[in-house]
């Protein structure tokens, strides 16, 4: 019969890697566990809320923000870039950072290279080129 804000509590300072015996001696729990019941809060209290709510093993470990879903292909972006940059490490005279002239985001690129990848495939103000023909006369 514990109310939510006492697990709560319990729960945050056991997840910040407070042991059992430290949260029974906190003031501010006794105060919370004493609103719903008439006996004495002790550690065993605590590792019984603990155990019900599924962090007996996880002492000292924040709860995990919800992670957001990426996209692979920012992904594999990202990897190439990391590459890049372990290159122009390497060969400083190869690569240059600068910034795409087509979106104009900043990139790793080869010294004589001015739009990225991704530019480069979506780019079509010349039109496709394999649909040109010669007409022979």
């Amino acid at each position: 019969m514990n109310t939510k804000q006492f697990k709560t509590f319990v729960l945050d300072h056991w997840f910040d890697g407070l042991s059992a015996q430290q949260i029974a001696n906190h003031p501010r729990a006794k105060e919370l566990y004493s609103q719903r019941s008439s006996r004495d809060l002790t550690r065993n209290v605590i590792i019984g809320i603990v155990s019900r709510n599924g962090g007996l093993f996880k002492k000292g470990i924040k709860k995990k923000k919800k992670i957001g879903r990426v996209s692979f292909e920012e992904l594999v972006e990202d990897i190439k870039q990391k590459k890049l940059e372990l290159e122009l490490q390497k060969e400083n005279s190869k690569y240059r950072k600068r910034k795409c002239l087509s979106c104009e985001k900043t990139f790793i690129m080869e010294k004589n290279i001015y739009i990225c990848d991704n530019c480069k495939k979506n780019y079509s103000t010349y039109g496709d080129v394999d649909s040109y023909e010669v007409l022979t006369y």
